[in-house]
Formats: structure tokens, sequence, C-alpha cells
């Protein structure tokens, strides 16, 4: 007895569910047997079977697409904040300059009432001692924590 249907007990060679098959099974045939295939096709596969692997393949490009904008946003963040923190370095290198004239102008002034000598000694000597409040400040603080 001859079956007038196309079944197949084995799947097509390049069945997308056989490990290493290619996702486009049949992209290298000629379009001749494009009718045959899709009967080929439509016989492999039920209605639940390509369900299933339509809601696969969606779920699939859904997550790719995620993570595809993530390195995108990852990617321009990582830009702006580079060009922010050469802002903020040209900044803290305009303040530092500031500062440097500051203690420049207090030397000067303070020249007029004694030696310039005595004046620059003086005024380094203040500094320091601002810096080692500072550090005893600082390491009074890590103590406690």
């Amino acid at each position: 007895m001859e079956s007038t249907s196309v079944e197949r007990e084995n799947p097509p060679p390049n069945d997308p569910q056989l490990p290493g098959a290619s996702p486009f099974p049949y992209s290298a045939v000629p379009l001749s047997r494009t009718a045959e295939i899709a009967t080929e096709i439509a016989v492999s596969y039920s209605t639940a079977q390509l369900l299933a692997e339509v809601s696969r393949d969606t779920e699939r490009l859904l997550k790719d697409q995620v993570a595809l904008a993530k390195a995108e946003i990852r990617a321009e963040l990582s830009r702006e904040a580079a060009a922010m923190m050469n802002g903020v370095g040209a900044s803290v290198l305009v303040v530092l300059a500031g500062m440097n004239l500051l203690l420049v102008t207090g030397v000067l002034a303070l020249a007029r009432t004694v030696p310039a000598w005595e004046a620059g000694l003086l005024t380094t000597a203040l500094l320091w001692l601002v810096a080692a409040l500072a550090a005893v400040r600082i390491r009074r603080g890590r103590r406690r924590t």
C-alpha cells in the first residue's frame, strides 16, 4: 500500500534541532524545489513544534537585543565618563595653580614686613603644619571605623 502523504520517520539532515545543524537548513537549495521543501517542513514539524521554535527564537532574539542594548549603554557611559574625567582633571590643575598663586601672594605680602626668605620659610612651615594636622585627623578617623 502506497502512502500519498510525505511522512518522515527520520528528521531532515539539516534539522535545526540536531547538534551542529545550520539554522537555515535549506538555504542552498534551488528555487525549483521550494514547494517540495515547504511540504517536507510542514509535514516534518507539527504546529506545536513550529510555535515552540518561534517562541524559542523570539526569546533568544529578545535576550540578544537586551544584551546589545546593555553593551551600547556601557560603551556610551564609559565614553562620557572619560570625557568628564578629562574635564575634572583640567579643573583640578587650574585650582592647584590658583592655590599656588594665592600662596605666592601671601609670601609677597609677608615679605613687606620680614625678609623675603623668612616669609617663604614661614609660609612653607605653615603649610606643612596644616598638612600634618590633616594627616593626624584622617588617621584618627580610620582607627574609629
